[in-house]
């Protein structure tokens, strides 16, 4: 039984291993300043791109809940319950970002709302909270 949650947590390693060697080359990617093209919609390139932009960033999930509850004004911010809400949002959208890059052949429409993690971002033009 010991041995089973070995090879698990060496799992777990390893994906963590891989994930941060994927934000790693983005940023490199990033850094060269080269503009990224995404595929037009309802293709398989498109399909690909958002499987592993997804993956990739998906722990913008947990910053996107910390400032949903941020803006609540509840004091005490209950942080534990955000965490807990990013880290599941988060886990749902990399589990998504690795079908759509192990499926990509066949092109279909977003599992996720939005589209891409970014889009959780606040824009420039939201007031920041203070």
């Amino acid at each position: 039984m010991m041995l089973k949650w070995q090879g698990f947590v060496c799992f777990l390693i390893f994906l963590g291993m891989t994930f941060a060697g994927s934000l790693k080359a983005a940023a490199a990617v990033l850094e060269a300043g080269a503009p990224a093209k995404i595929a037009s919609e309802d293709t398989s390139a498109r399909k690909l791109q958002r499987g592993f932009l997804n993956a990739a960033l998906s722990p913008i999930e947990i910053s996107s809940a910390l400032q949903e509850q941020i803006k609540k004004d509840r004091f005490p911010p209950s942080w534990f319950y955000a965490v807990g809400k990013g880290a599941f949002a988060m886990t749902g959208r990399a589990l998504i970002g690795v079908y759509e890059i192990l499926t990509f052949p066949i092109a279909q429409k977003p599992l996720v709302t939005p589209e891409f993690a970014w889009e959780l971002l606040p824009s420039e033009s939201e007031p920041q909270s203070q």
